[in-house]
């Protein structure tokens, strides 16, 4: 009688590399379509960080910075969109007053203003 062996089994592949999605932007459907393009064949690994957050994994470091220049990307286009939406007072007169400012230094640097 001969011997039984098992075949090994396939390594898992090992995704080292985090990148972070907010739990708010975890049902964007361009975040996941994305992540698969850039993963390509080897694939990529998602795991929950808590309530917060879901985390996305890669297996080099330049697909997973890739994804995040990405997310940050949309995230401060987001933001900006919100801040047209719903300017803030304090934030308009702070810029007013830099504009101001500067305006003055220029001036003064420049001999078209004198004290």
């Amino acid at each position: 009688m001969g011997r039984i062996t098992c075949t090994p089994p396939k390594p898992r592949p090992e995704y080292p590399h985090d990148v972070t999605v907010l739990c708010a932007e975890v049902d964007q459907a361009w975040i996941w379509e994305e992540a698969t393009r850039i993963a390509g064949i080897m694939g990529y690994g998602r795991r929950s960080r808590g309530w917060a957050a879901t985390v996305v994994a890669f297996d080099t470091r330049e697909k997973a910075d890739e994804l995040n220049r990405k997310l940050r990307r949309w995230r401060h286009e987001r933001q900006l969109s919100e801040m047209r939406r719903h300017p803030c007072p304090v934030a308009v007169r702070y810029a007013e007053a830099a504009l101001r400012q500067h305006g003055i230094i220029w001036g003064l640097s420049t001999g078209h203003i004198r004290v």
